[in-house]
């Protein structure tokens, strides 16, 4: 077939190629990151008895993952504790690999952190992680950069 695109296993995007930065503060020692788009929607009776749907709102959520080298949960801690119960902050993903067809970065400012935080927490032996959860509106995320389709 003409135009047909055969990819190459090394187009693949290595997601060990990822850098997240928080507040312009490179974390390097990211382990996981996901932002998921959430779309809301409402069914949509139509004359002929069938039900469609139709997106009423969307909200966007992210899951950051990261070894521990710095002690930011107790920051939060800190600020809670000074009665600053909303903690904001501005995430800088990239994903880079250098074999792939290009590579992906957004910037999404005003993040709040919620959920669950592990103020001290560790098993001897193991590495410590810790996993962050934020909340975002959608309209302060920017794509800097994108995988163009071939």
């Amino acid at each position: 077939m003409a135009g047909e695109f055969n990819f190459k296993p090394g187009d693949v995007v290595n997601g060990s190629f990822g850098k997240l930065y928080m507040d312009g503060r490179n974390v390097a020692e990211i382990s996981e990151f996901t932002g998921k788009l959430s779309l809301d929607g409402k069914d949509v009776k139509l004359a002929n008895g069938e039900t469609g749907k139709k997106n009423t709102s969307v909200s966007f959520e992210l899951t950051i993952k990261v070894q521990k080298v710095f002690s930011k949960e107790l920051e939060i801690l800190t600020n809670i504790k000074d009665g600053k119960l909303n903690n904001y902050c501005d995430i800088n993903v990239e994903l880079d690999d250098p074999e792939a067809l290009g590579a992906e970065a957004i910037s999404i400012s005003n993040c709040l952190i919620t959920g669950d935080l592990d103020i001290l927490s560790f098993q001897r032996g193991e590495l410590t992680e810790r996993e962050y959860t934020f909340s975002a509106q959608p309209s302060n995320v920017d794509v800097l950069e994108r995988i163009e389709d071939i």
